[in-house]
C-alpha cells in the first residue's frame, strides 16, 4: 500500500494546477484577442473576447476539479439553495460526518455507513435530465459564461456552453459501489457515458480538505463526446477551433 502524500505536497500540487490553469487562460486569451476576467467579477469566468463573450477555459490533462466547496458554500450560495433540493442534499452529506477529522479516524465505517442515506438522495435528485442540466450550468457555468474552451495538443476546443449543457446532461446519474474489502457502496455520485465514468462527486475526508464536497469530471471523456456531437466549423485561428450546433460560429473565430 502506498503510503499518504504530506499535505505540503498536495498543496505544492494544487498551487501548480492553479499555475497551469492561469497559463492557459492567457494563452487563450492572446489567441482570440481578449482578456483575463477580472477575479473579482466572475467565479467561472476566465476570459472574455472583444464582444463581450466569456469563456470558462480548462486545461488539466486528466481530470478537472470542477469545484471543491465546504459546507458553508452551500449555505451560502442563493443558487446551489435554489437548485430543486440539491445544496441542502449536498450538505445532509457534508454532514454525515463529524465536525473534527479526528473523530471520523475513530469510526470511519460508522461514518461511511450514515453518508448511504444523503448520498442516495444526492443521486435521486440529480437523476432527471433537467436537474441534471441546471446541476451542471451552476457548477460549470456560473454567472452566465457564454462558451467552454478545452486545451488539447496546443488546440483550444470552444464549444458553445448551451451546447455543452445538452450533450452531458444526458449523462447517466448513479451511486457508487463497493469493489474490493474496507469499501462501502453509495459514497460517491458517479456522472457516466454508457459504462465509462465522466465525473463524480464525492466528499472529501483526508485532513486537508476534510468535509468538502469535490466535483471532478474526465478531460479526455468529456471532449470526446463533445466532439461527436458537437460539429467543427472553420476558425481564422490555428489554435482556435470552434464547435457548434446548426448556428453560426462563434465571434471570436
Amino acid at each position: 500500500m502506498n503510503a499518504p502524500r504530506p499535505k505540503g505536497m498536495e498543496t505544492a500540487d494544487a498551487r501548480e494546477k492553479k499555475r497551469q490553469g492561469h497559463r492557459a487562460e492567457k494563452e487563450f486569451a492572446e489567441a482570440i484577442g481578449g482578456r483575463v476576467y477580472d477575479r473579482r467579477s466572475g467565479r467561472k469566468k476566465d476570459v472574455y473576447d472583444i464582444h463581450g463573450d466569456s469563456y470558462s477555459v480548462k486545461a488539466g490533462e486528466q481530470k478537472w476539479q470542477i469545484f471543491l466547496y465546504s459546507k458553508k458554500r452551500f449555505l451560502e450560495d442563493p443558487v446551489f439553495q435554489a437548485l430543486n433540493g440539491i445544496g441542502d442534499a449536498l450538505i445532509r452529506c457534508l454532514d454525515a460526518f463529524p465536525d473534527k477529522h479526528a473523530k471520523y479516524e475513530r469510526d470511519k465505517k460508522r461514518f461511511k455507513e450514515a453518508l448511504k442515506i444523503p448520498m442516495r438522495e444526492l443521486q435521486r435528485i440529480l437523476a432527471p435530465r433537467i436537474k441534471l442540466k441546471a446541476f451542471l450550468k451552476e457548477a460549470l457555468f456560473a454567472d452566465g459564461v457564454d462558451f467552454f474552451a478545452i486545451k488539447d495538443k496546443g488546440v483550444f476546443c470552444v464549444f458553445r456552453a448551451s451546447d455543452t449543457l445538452e450533450v452531458l446532461s444526458r449523462m447517466k446519474v448513479e451511486n457508487s459501489h463497493a469493489r474490493g474489502v474496507g469499501q462501502t457502496d453509495c459514497q460517491k455520485v458517479v456522472f457516466k457515458r454508457g459504462d465509462k465514468t465522466i465525473g463524480e462527486i464525492e466528499i472529501r475526508t483526508d485532513e486537508s480538505n476534510y468535509r468538502s464536497a469535490k466535483f471532478w469530471m474526465s478531460k479526455a471523456l468529456t471532449l470526446e463526446w463533445l466532439r461527436e456531437e458537437i460539429p467543427e466549423t472553420k476558425s481564422k485561428r490555428p489554435a482556435v477551433m470552434f464547435h457548434e450546433k446548426s448556428r453560426k460560429a462563434g465571434r471570436a473565430a
